[in-house]
């Protein structure tokens, strides 16, 4: 079929009917079928108007079932076909030109009919451009290349169950606010090293978020780069959560849309099982997606209704010569958790053999890590909650979060001015993520000063523990402040200095350290 056939409706309505026609019952069934073409022909009559990419965004969403058992039908013919990553490029012109004509093609094997694809011909006079080697970019953004540590996977999978279940917080609270139902809901993230009954080893991670649809899997979650906070959907919502007074606040933790990637470095395969709720609170299909590497996935529907969540399972492989010591056992798993995980925002699970280890919402839970060399999130000897939690004050460790999960400050931070370890000390600063605030590729470093918003913190939160328990603001602990991290010293000692000024405790910290 060529453009001139395309430009008349009538002609591409007798097209879709020839196309239907070859399509065979036991392939796909006819109520799928029959939808699938509504959708085709619908999306043809949007593209036949002048919108040239309506027609692919259309035919993305007619369903991944129909997609593989359409693929593999085509790919009898036109070996091409099996190629395909996406809907639009099964459905579309690309694949589906010429599959209503009887041409054929003289091969070795005698003729075959073939459909032929669009853009196969190359124009007169073929322009240079900028191009990617697609598997070795593939090969770094999956390698310890570009994260560094392959535990930095386990971080992933711990902030996209966040995600959901903010996501599912931020809609109940639309749903409560715009009906008089009751939505009430207790988010869940939980760990799960273990083995199936196949004998694989697995590191699963399960939360009741939100969960994901078919469009989610495909067009988000398997697609490198794709972030859902820059979905048309996602966008669609926001806008309505803003007219609410006030408006209802989501802030998801997505940066790179590229951290499902970074599941490889100790997977050979993924497992996700999921259900999505709908933005009226409806629960859709139960999904079971299998993804062996990038470029290859396959979606099935397993039942028609389900509990609202996701099930995302590493099947982890054999580590390398390369991956020396460290292998994927599980308290190497689980102390990737360990490390940087400082305060959970929801009740929080890693289970491995016969431990469990535990996050209580909004608390602060140091590493136990005995090296004390390694990074981690440290705070021991007396510690004060300040500021509903967002500061914890402490005799030694010290650390910066983000959205409860350690990051280091910039080295050039004003904050770090004279530290002798690089980080925080004498306190743990929890800091909300914001657009506004850049991180490394590895989630390590925040490479935005944050130095304003910890200062501020550190003021308010240094005038509540003189306030509260000023008898722990030592000469002592001051002077290894003063030594450790002088601009959090000197944050404290204004704090005392003001509650002299006012009238407080007139008694002051005057030991030093030696005494």
């Amino acid at each position: 079929m060529n453009e001139s056939e395309l430009s008349d409706a009538a002609a591409f309505r007798d097209w879709v009917r020839r196309t239907a026609a070859r399509i065979e019952a036991d392939v796909v069934p006819d109520d799928r079928l029959a939808e699938m073409m509504a959708r085709i022909l619908s999306a043809g009559s949007v593209g036949l108007s002048g919108e040239s990419h309506a027609f692919e965004q259309a035919l993305e969403r007619t369903g991944t079932e129909v997609f593989v058992a359409v693929r593999e039908w085509v790919g009898r013919m036109n070996p091409a076909a099996v190629q395909a990553k996406r809907a639009a490029d099964l459905y579309g012109l690309y694949v589906f030109d010429g599959l209503g004509e009887q041409d054929s093609i003289q091969t070795d094997d005698g003729p075959r009919r073939h459909l032929r694809l669009l853009g196969d011909e190359q124009s007169e006079s073929p322009q240079p451009g900028f191009r990617l080697h697609e598997s070795r970019v593939m090969d770094l953004l999956m390698g310890e290349q570009l994260y560094g540590d392959p535990g930095l996977a386990v971080r992933e999978l711990y902030q996209n169950a966040l995600d959901a279940c903010r996501y599912r917080v931020a809609r109940y609270e639309y749903l409560s606010r715009t009906s008089e139902d009751d939505w009430r809901y207790t988010p869940e993230i939980t760990f799960t090293h273990g083995q199936d009954e196949m004998g694989r080893t697995y590191l699963e991670c399960a939360d009741n978020g939100v969960g994901m649809d078919e469009q989610d899997l495909r067009e988000l979650f398997s697609r490198a780069g794709a972030r859902f906070v820059e979905s048309q959907n996602y966008g669609l919502e926001l806008a309505t959560w803003q007219k609410c007074e006030p408006p209802v606040e989501h802030v998801p933790n997505s940066r790179f849309g590229i951290g499902v990637l970074s599941y490889f470095m100790l997977a050979d395969r993924i497992e996700v099982t999921t259900c999505r709720m709908n933005r009226f609170g409806k629960s859709g299909p139960v999904l079971q997606l299998g993804i062996d590497g990038p470029g290859t996935y396959r979606i099935t529907r397993v039942r028609d209704h389900g509990e609202p969540g996701t099930k995302v399972r590493l099947l982890l492989r054999e580590p390398s010569t390369q991956d020396g010591h460290r292998g994927w056992g599980p308290s190497y798993l689980a102390g990737s958790l360990d490390r940087v995980l400082g305060v959970a925002e929801f009740p929080t699970a890693f289970h491995y053999e016969d431990s469990r280890m535990v996050w209580n919402p909004g608390e602060l839970r140091p590493s136990q890590s005995l090296d004390r060399r390694a990074r981690g999130v440290r705070a021991s000897g007396w510690t004060v909650p300040c500021l509903q939690g967002r500061v914890v004050w402490c005799e030694e460790g010290g650390a910066l979060l983000l959205d409860g999960l350690l990051v280091e400050p910039h080295s050039g931070s004003r904050i770090l001015e004279g530290s002798s370890h690089g980080t925080l000390s004498g306190v743990v600063v929890n800091l909300p993520a914001t657009p506004a605030l850049d991180l490394s590729v590895d989630r390590h470093v925040v490479v935005t000063d944050v130095s304003d918003d910890v200062e501020g913190l550190l003021a308010s939160a240094a005038a509540e523990l003189v306030d509260r328990q000023r008898e722990l603001v030592t000469g002592r602990w001051l002077s290894d402040l003063d030594w450790q991290c002088p601009a959090v010293a000197r944050v404290v000692r204004s704090a005392l200095a003001h509650a002299t000024e006012t009238g407080g405790d007139q008694t002051a910290p005057l030991q030093r350290k030696d005494d």
